[in-house]
């Protein structure tokens, strides 16, 4: 897994999963000028990183989102377990995989028939 947002791209709807990185790393050319940042996820709370969600949300008007019980302090959707999202003909699963913190969250990529293809979970 490299240090990138996970970009998925899909008829110019497109959802940022953020798992430890800094804004300043999402490059401009890795959207384009026809894509559309929908979401910022965020896998979990943790003092030593900064995920940039906050500032893509200013930025680009994104919906922040997160697994329920991270009690951030800026406003954020609170995902829950087996919670859908919708990324064009994609659906993003939030999975509940508490472990490195006790609110953590992964999201598993299902394509339009509901076959897993990838599993976000923040690590490294």
């Amino acid at each position: 897994m490299s240090d990138r947002p996970r970009v998925l791209w899909s008829f110019a709807i497109t959802a940022v999963a953020i798992f430890m990185v800094a804004l300043d790393n999402l490059a401009a050319d890795e959207l384009g000028n026809t894509s559309r940042v929908t979401w910022a996820l965020e896998t979990h709370v943790h003092n030593d990183f900064v995920s940039g969600a906050r500032e893509l949300r200013a930025e680009v008007g994104a919906a922040v989102g997160a697994g329920r019980d991270s009690q951030l302090s800026h406003p954020y959707e609170p995902l829950s377990n087996g919670q859908e999202l919708e990324v064009g003909p994609f659906r993003l699963r939030v999975l509940a995989t508490p472990g490195h913190t006790p609110e953590h969250v992964s999201y598993l990529l299902l394509d339009e028939t509901g076959r897993s293809l990838a599993l976000f979970s923040g690590g490294r």
